[in-house]
């Protein structure tokens, strides 16, 4: 190795940039991929936090969106000869409290 710089002139080793340089490139250029970004990840929670917040705001007010599920009733009749026009009828005229739009396709 060293028979190798050794084999380069001064000027040619002058115009090398210092080690002091070298160092300062060397961590502008380093990337740590696995490091974790305090500040991005405090400023997403706390805007998470403040949404979240406006939402059940919202909710308790009236005027926010309310939760909804959908749900699937899998009916099969007893025999070939049962009537599923009636059957239809029967299963939406069920009613239960907080269920909306109940039998309306």
């Amino acid at each position: 190795f060293l028979k190798h710089i050794n084999s380069f002139t001064a000027a040619e080793q002058k115009a090398w940039p210092s080690e002091g340089t070298a160092a300062v490139e060397a961590d502008e250029d380093e990337m740590d991929l696995f490091a974790s970004d305090d500040e991005e990840d405090e400023a997403a929670a706390a805007a998470l936090q403040e949404k979240i917040a406006a939402e059940k705001a919202a909710r308790k007010a009236g005027k926010g969106k309310g939760e909804r599920s959908l749900i699937v009733l899998e009916v099969k009749p007893f025999d070939a000869e049962t009537d599923l026009e009636k059957m239809a009828k029967g299963i939406k005229t069920i009613e239960h409290e907080g269920i909306q739009n109940w039998g309306q396709e």
